[in-house]
């Protein structure tokens, strides 16, 4: 148990906590004098430390023969607007991510709407003030959390040509989602494949002088 807890509280992708993880152990072999040991009980601590290291071993190679994706937080929020500025508040929504769930009518005379939407955690600095100026101060949003959410791209994607559609959803799920991985991995110190230019030479235009 130690080394399944240890492996899910720091998986492959952001060293982050694993959900929803689980291992099907379909055959473990041991030698004769770890048996005996274990008949026993007389294993000692070099080989139980053992033990543990070959299966978090064991358990991260599994891991990397998956399709591996990454899980946020999302908020969710509730705004009342007018008509006049509703398209305003989708917008805002629509540029950070988020998703509106639904818009009920609340005052027919003064034409209200109040509008409940999802949006990811990550992409909620600042959302609050953004809507408020757009809306200019017309509508004031509140944010709770509501649950976790798998991200639906590949946090390993790279663009292979500047011709992709980014405007996919699944290109721009997967762009996102490697964006993501990066960001948090650079966050923590840890190593991020990234493309480093060592020698730039910048481009020279050469102008005749008159």
């Amino acid at each position: 148990m130690n080394a399944f807890d240890y492996c899910c509280k720091s998986g492959p992708l952001c060293e982050e906590p694993l959900m929803n993880c689980a291992f099907i152990i379909r055959k473990f072999d041991v030698n004769e004098q770890m048996i005996e040991e274990i008949k026993n009980n007389r294993l000692n601590s070099q080989t139980t430390a053992n033990i543990q290291l070959q299966l978090r071993s064991t358990f991260r190679e599994a891991m990397s023969k998956r399709t591996l994706r990454l899980m946020e937080p999302i908020f969710t929020t509730d705004i009342q607007v007018n008509t006049t500025i509703l398209g305003k508040v989708y917008t805002v929504i629509s540029k950070r991510h988020g998703k509106v769930l639904d818009a009920v009518g609340m005052d027919e005379q003064e034409k209200t709407f109040l509008v409940r939407a999802q949006l990811p955690v990550v992409e909620s600095v600042g959302f609050a003030n953004e809507i408020r100026k757009t809306t200019s101060g017309q509508a004031m949003p509140n944010l709770k959390f509501s649950h976790y959410e798998i991200i639906d791209g590949d946090p390993f994607y790279e663009p292979v040509s500047d011709d992709e559609d980014e405007e996919d959803i699944n290109v721009d799920s997967a762009v996102r989602a490697n964006r993501l991985r990066k960001e948090i991995r650079r966050r923590k110190g840890l190593y991020v494949d990234d493309q480093i230019v060592i020698h730039a030479e910048k481009q020279r235009t050469l102008n005749k002088k008159k």
